[in-house]
């Protein structure tokens, strides 16, 4: 049986710790698990391209198909009622080769 693939998500939300809203980058499933890691951004901008390259690979994870046409985008309302934008790509597991590579595009480090 083949593993389910999995998705990185990139949201916009306002939640009560962040009311005027912060960018959630998470890991989940097709069928809407959501792994319990995330990382989050301040809401002053979206997180360039590199730095949600760099949040994954301090994840463990790389997108199957980089830039910036990876990332499928929409907009709606959330659970709450709230507005929300929501990014989404496929990634998959680092290769041995990339986990010992620096990352490119912020100071993060594994």
């Amino acid at each position: 049986m083949e593993a389910e693939p999995i998705c990185a998500l990139l949201q916009f939300q306002t939640t009560e710790e962040a009311p005027d809203g912060e960018w959630r980058l998470f890991l989940g499933l097709a069928n809407e698990t959501v792994f319990p890691i995330n990382i989050t951004w301040s809401f002053s901008r979206m997180p360039s391209l590199m730095e949600r390259y760099d949040a994954l690979r301090y994840l463990g994870y790389a997108v199957f198909d980089g830039g910036p046409e990876a990332w499928k985008w929409q907009e709606g309302a959330l659970a709450d009622g709230s507005p929300g934008l929501l990014g989404v790509t496929d990634i998959r597991p680092l290769t041995a080769a990339e986990e010992q590579a620096q990352p490119v595009g912020t100071t993060s480090q594994r």
